[in-house]
């Protein structure tokens, strides 16, 4: 019963690291396998020197990212209500 509480924080930092290798790790096999897929869109619009679009898909990635990252931290908020934060300790 004490385990699952004490181990949250370190199971979360876990997620929010996976989510973001997850997302680049997408991106990568999408660059190289996809036909379909932002990292198919991001190789077209290189390969066609469409920067203005590729720029697009590199901003949609980002917002996805940070999206994910909250996320993620909004979830370690709700389950963790006791955990305090860094500055809180600091």
């Amino acid at each position: 019963k004490v385990v699952f509480p004490a181990a949250l924080p370190f199971i979360m930092a876990g997620v929010r690291l996976a989510v973001g290798r997850g997302l680049v790790g997408m991106i990568v096999a999408e660059l190289f396998t996809a036909i379909t897929g932002l990292g198919a869109m991001l190789t077209l619009y290189g390969n066609l020197f469409e920067t203005a679009k590729m720029f697009v898909v590199i901003i949609v990635l980002g917002l996805l990212g940070v999206g994910l990252i909250q996320a993620t931290q909004w979830l370690e908020r709700r389950m963790a209500r006791w955990k305090e934060t860094e500055r809180a300790t600091q």
